[in-house]
């Protein structure tokens, strides 16, 4: 894919429309907040480690780490410990919000939340210049990666996908 500068916006980003369930319309407030929530964490994340652009944090590849980072860790030990971090921070939501629940609802919520994703407002991330960027954050409309699977693949798919 074309390489695309930290402060760029996601290009015409959409929500594919076959990851909209009946039903999710129910769940998009919660799905809101709780994204909201979740941008939060993770730009807070971010700043930790001066990292600028959501795809470094969530897919744990680092350009770079911030200077006081550095000169502390290795830029991989810093890449270990983002990955974890965030790992666990979507493991958190995901059991929050997912755990015990039956499959249609997990589904709805599932679409809701990928949708609150794709439709949500730009956030302001500082990382090692300081100087705020806007970014389009999706990461939150992914946790639910094992639903939206299975509601690609139509009703009859299993969820046989996990964390690890």
């Amino acid at each position: 894919s074309e390489y695309r500068p930290p402060h760029a916006r996601l290009p015409s980003v959409t929500c594919d429309r076959a990851l909209l369930v009946d039903g999710h319309e129910k769940f998009l407030p919660a799905a809101r907040r709780l994204r909201d929530e979740y941008n939060e964490e993770l730009v807070a994340i971010m700043r930790r480690y001066g990292i600028v652009r959501e795809e470094e944090a969530v897919g744990g590849y680092m350009v770079k780490v911030a200077s006081r980072h550095h000169r502390k860790q290795r830029l991989h030990d810093a890449q270990a410990q983002v990955c974890l971090e965030t790992l666990r921070l979507r493991q958190h939501y995901y059991e929050q919000e997912f755990a015990g629940m039956d499959s249609l609802v997990r589904r709805r919520k599932a679409s809701a939340w990928y949708k609150a994703a794709y439709t949500g407002p730009l956030v302001a991330v500082s990382g090692i210049s300081r100087r705020p960027v806007e970014l389009s954050m999706i990461s939150f409309g992914w946790i639910p990666f094992r639903e939206l699977c299975s509601i690609k693949k139509g009703p009859q798919a299993g969820a046989s996908l996990s964390f690890q």
